[in-house]
């Protein structure tokens, strides 16, 4: 009898451990689980600002995380070939997503987008306490469809394409950059800075009273154009137009219309 109670208690011992061992197993696995950090949050992406090709065989949208860098991505539906590029860093204080106004051209053989600065080029410029003017501008991004390639521009303001005519895209870019100073120079130019910072204090009163007058002065001076580029996109070839403030295409492509105010021949100011 004792001998059949042994052998009924060790069968229940392997059953208990038959059922224990997964919830064992389970509860170490619970225990190897970490909690999400800010790190996993920001690396979340959602998808956004999508458009469809006039023939509706290709798809574009961006990617974009919380903090990081943020890509478009063009898909053709029948195929299933896909592009991406960068359209520049996604976090706090950053427009990237708003900025790049993906299209596609009219004859779907083009997406053209802005490309903002890079999340290593956004700390740079922080780190360095660069002015605005010194801050990494904008590029212009053209991808060609047959092949993925991008052709990338530098330093652009903004860009338009006729509506029902697919070859051309104009960009207008930013002021060239302001050459860079020599040592001496540079520091001649810390020393009258620090003056003026003086000066600007002891006036600070003043400068409270006429603030007002100030920005209505500021309001009256005259802005100056940049260049307009206009580009081919079969051939790549371009035709530079100075000092335009502002441009449009003609819906049918034909015409490029814009405004000029220039500093060097305030002659040629006007509608062109």
């Amino acid at each position: 009898m004792l001998k059949y109670l042994r052998i009924f208690g060790l069968c229940l011992l392997i059953l208990a451990l038959v059922f224990l061992a997964p919830v064992i197993s389970s509860a170490s696995k619970d225990d190897a689980k970490r909690s999400l950090t800010h790190d996993d949050y920001d690396s979340w992406k959602s998808i956004t600002r999508s458009g469809i090709s006039t023939k509706g065989l290709w798809v574009f949208y961006l990617e974009t995380p919380q903090d990081g860098e943020a890509d478009i991505v063009v898909k053709n539906l029948k195929t299933g070939k896909e592009f991406r590029h960068t359209i520049g860093y996604s976090g706090e204080g950053t427009d990237s997503e708003k900025a790049a106004s993906p299209q596609f051209s009219y004859d779907t053989t083009h997406v053209v987008f802005l490309i903002s600065p890079s999340q290593e080029e956004v700390k740079k410029a922080k780190k360095e306490k660069k002015k605005d003017e010194d801050k990494p501008k904008k590029k212009l991004g053209i991808m060609d469809l047959s092949d993925g390639s991008v052709t990338v521009l530098e330093r652009v303001k903004s860009f338009k394409q006729p509506k029902e005519a697919g070859e051309w895209v104009a960009y207008l870019k930013e002021a060239p950059p302001k050459p860079e100073k020599k040592d001496e120079e540079a520091k001649k130019e810390e020393k009258k800075e620090e003056k003026k910072a003086e000066v600007k204090k002891e006036e600070k009163k003043k400068e409270e009273k006429k603030g007002e007058k100030e920005k209505e002065k500021k309001k009256k001076e005259k802005k100056y154009g940049t260049q307009l580029v206009l580009r081919s996109l079969k051939e790549g070839k371009e035709t530079t137009f100075e000092s335009v403030m502002t441009y449009l295409f003609t819906k049918n492509g034909k015409y490029l219309l814009y405004t000029v105010s220039s500093k060097e021949k305030p002659e040629t100011d006007g509608l062109l």
